[in-house]
């Protein structure tokens, strides 16, 4: 019976014995996993935040691009004014180039009529006088 319990005690021992080295073994990878979890956690935490700013940076990219074809149409809608403006002003010129280009308009005939209605008012006095 002696050598039962001490055979019993024996084996109760080693297993507490290789129980707590396996418990230390369990601590250290437990550790040493949750560490890399850590790891992990930070780094995808890091890889979120570094989309965030992609994310804000293509957002701020969609807004530029927004702003810029409005301001594109506006400019083209303004340019059609102006295009529409200078047609207008040169249908104007082209009216007072067509009422000017008559033959009685131009500096050459006035010229001439000057001189033609000076020569007549001198003779036309001269006759007139005694």
């Amino acid at each position: 019976m002696k050598k039962l319990v001490t055979i019993i005690l024996l084996f109760t021992t080693l297993n507490c014995f290789s129980q707590t080295k396996d418990y230390k073994a369990a601590y250290e990878i437990s550790k040493k996993l949750i560490t890399e979890y850590k790891l992990k956690l930070s780094s995808t935490d890091s890889v979120v935040f570094k989309q965030d700013l992609q994310i804000q940076d293509l957002q701020s990219i969609i807004f530029v691009k927004s702003k810029l074809s409005t301001q594109d149409s506006l400019h083209i809608s303004l340019l059609v004014q102006q295009k529409d403006f200078l047609n207008k002003n040169i249908n104007l010129y082209k009216k007072e180039l067509d009422r000017r280009d008559k033959f009685w308009n131009k500096p050459v005939f006035g010229i001439i009529i000057g001189v033609a209605g000076t020569v007549g008012l001198i003779n036309a006095v001269n006759y007139t006088l005694p």
